[in-house]
């Protein structure tokens, strides 16, 4: 092992860089979790989501120990409401990427097993409808250190959500 790998290495187990879990030309950058409150039921998980590959990949779903179920879903908006809407499955374009956010497609972990805390690492498995897993770690971030969120992690100014689910 060189230098440079295990200097990586240290950063990484420091979380001073972006972490990046690729396999099956998939790659999975900035992975995290909103902290919540302790005994909440469900948490929110997000991520970017590169596609390398030459052909389109579908994510049918995730799992992870932390969590009794692991589901797709995207916010959405019309006529001043925004309701959240279930997804069997979507589609990462052949070379394309997608971006998990708030406020838009995010993985709704319920019923945890134990109380997260900001700074926790969460063992998280994607699953492709091709049968490839990837791995991947989630960092749980608490509300100061959500950089890129334009999402303050308060609702309490937004409009009434309503659940929806949908066969896509």
């Amino acid at each position: 092992m060189n230098k440079n790998m295990i200097l990586a290495g240290f950063l990484l187990l420091q979380g001073m860089v972006p972490v990046a879990f690729a396999d099956g030309n998939i790659v999975v950058h900035e992975a995290w979790i909103r902290a919540a409150p302790p005994n909440a039921p469900v948490l929110a998980g997000y991520m970017t989501v590169e596609n390398q590959s030459s052909a389109e990949k579908s994510l049918i779903g995730a799992a992870s120990p932390a969590f009794g179920n692991v589901t797709i879903h995207r916010t959405g908006h019309a006529d001043g409401v925004a309701s959240m809407t279930h997804l069997p499955k979507i589609g990462i374009a052949a070379h394309g990427k997608l971006v998990f956010q708030p406020d838009g497609y995010h993985l709704m972990l319920m019923q945890p097993k134990w109380s997260l805390q900001a700074g926790d690492r969460v063992p998280m498995e994607l699953k492709f409808a091709d049968g490839l897993r990837v791995s991947v770690s989630f960092v749980v971030r608490d509300q100061g250190m959500m950089h890129g969120s334009s999402d303050s992690g308060s609702h309490a100014d937004h409009k009434p959500m309503t659940h929806d689910r949908a066969a896509h």
